[in-house]
């Protein structure tokens, strides 16, 4: 996923608990995904991290808890960790393709 920077964000997302919007289309390859949102009609690449984090958004796990998961599956400190997950958290959700609760 091509890094942006979202600054005009609004939330906390340390504590959120986002999840995947219904209906978004996503295809698996070489671990990395295409993500296509039927409603806008607009796909979007994801690398094998950002997968990680997209696939661990089910609505339940705070965005805490998926920076220990990548601290744990990738070997780096949870700061770096919880800097990518809410990364790729604000992009997604600018994007339309996740709802960020808490």
């Amino acid at each position: 996923m091509i890094r942006q920077r979202h600054d005009h964000w609004t939330h906390d997302l340390a504590m959120t608990t986002p999840h995947r919007r219904p209906g978004i289309a996503c295809e698996v390859l070489d671990g990395e995904a295409l993500l296509f949102d039927p409603d806008t009609g607009q796909t979007h690449r994801l690398n094998r991290t950002a997968l990680d984090i997209w696939n661990a958004c089910d609505g339940r796990s705070a965005t805490h808890d998926l920076a220990a998961r990548l601290t744990a599956d990738y070997a780096v400190s949870f700061d770096q960790s919880l800097e990518d997950v809410e990364q790729t958290i604000a992009t997604l959700a600018c994007a339309g393709l996740l709802t960020v609760n808490g």
